[in-house]
C-alpha cells in the first residue's frame, strides 16, 4: 500500500510504501515550490528486505502524480551519477538527465 503522509512544512510531504505489517518499506519525500512551480523529489530508497518489487517505482509515481495535482510544471530529482539503479528509476518514470553538479575537494 503506498500512503501519502500530511505536510510537514514549507511544503513538503512523505510518502511510504507500507507492508500488511505496517512496517515501512519505501519512503520519498516530496519538496513543493509554488514560487517557481517545481517540485522536488527528495530520498527516494527502499528497505533492503523489500527491493526489487517496484516500491520505489510506486512511490516515485505517486510523488509525481501529487506533484502534477498541487500544479507543478517542473519536477527535479538529484542523484550521484555512479547511483546506477537509482539513475534507471528516475529514467522509467520519467526523468532525463538535465545538467550535472561537478564538486571539488
Amino acid at each position: 500500500m503506498v500512503e501519502f503522509r500530511k505536510l510537514r512544512s514549507m511544503g513538503e510531504s512523505d510518502f511510504v510504501a507500507v507492508t500488511e505489517a505496517g512496517e515501512i518499506a519505501a519512503h520519498a519525500a516530496v519538496v513543493l515550490d509554488p514560487a517557481t512551480d517545481a517540485g522536488e523529489l527528495e530520498g527516494v530508497g527502499t528497505r533492503h528486505a523489500h527491493v526489487r518489487r517496484g516500491l520505489a517505482r510506486a512511490i516515485a509515481l505517486a510523488s509525481l502524480r501529487h506533484m502534477r495535482e498541487s500544479g507543478v510544471r517542473h519536477a527535479v530529482v538529484r542523484t550521484e551519477a555512479e547511483n546506477g539503479p537509482a539513475i534507471r528509476l528516475y529514467k522509467s518514470v520519467g526523468f532525463r538527465v538535465a545538467d550535472r553538479l561537478h564538486r571539488y575537494v
